[in-house]
């Protein structure tokens, strides 16, 4: 009984509307560089922002936003689910083919390691709104990148 009452309270707490958003930058031709300014420290953590149609240079790494997917609730409606945000990259580091990783953020980042990196997606900017569409080229995306010992 008491897991039914449980259940019950959850869904009375249901949404009202979502809002899922998915944005494909695949079909970018035209791309910046920027480098890093901590690009020549040992072992750092830090706040990269990455821009829509923008490579990122940390260290001895290229970061390229390939897929956004913005599922959090929409500012203006009441959810029952949070959402989740999720960002594929393209990485490379010179030595071989890139690799594609994809950052998930639910309630926390799920950490991805790659080529001696760790990395989380820490937001996407702006936030969702009700009944309003945000364009690819609006949107930062926020990753906190933790590098190894020699890279």
């Amino acid at each position: 009984m008491l897991k039914l009452i449980f259940i019950l309270l959850m869904t009375l707490s249901a949404c009202a509307g979502s809002s899922t958003k998915t944005v494909n930058t695949t079909d970018i031709a035209s791309q910046s560089i920027k480098q890093h300014p901590a690009a020549n420290a040992e072992e750092t953590t830090e706040t990269l922002e990455l821009h829509f149609a923008q490579v990122i240079q940390f260290q001895n790494i290229n970061l390229r936003l390939i897929d956004i997917e913005d599922s959090r609730c929409a500012i203006g409606v009441t959810c029952i689910w949070a959402g989740q945000m999720v960002v594929k990259l393209e990485v490379s580091n010179g030595k071989g083919e890139p690799t594609q990783i994809k950052l998930i953020h639910k309630r926390e980042p799920v950490v991805v390691d790659v080529f001696g990196y760790s990395m989380g997606l820490l937001n996407i900017d702006p936030h969702p709104k009700k009944d309003k569409v945000i364009q690819a080229s609006e949107q930062i995306v926020q990753l906190e990148i933790t590098s190894a010992n020699n890279n």
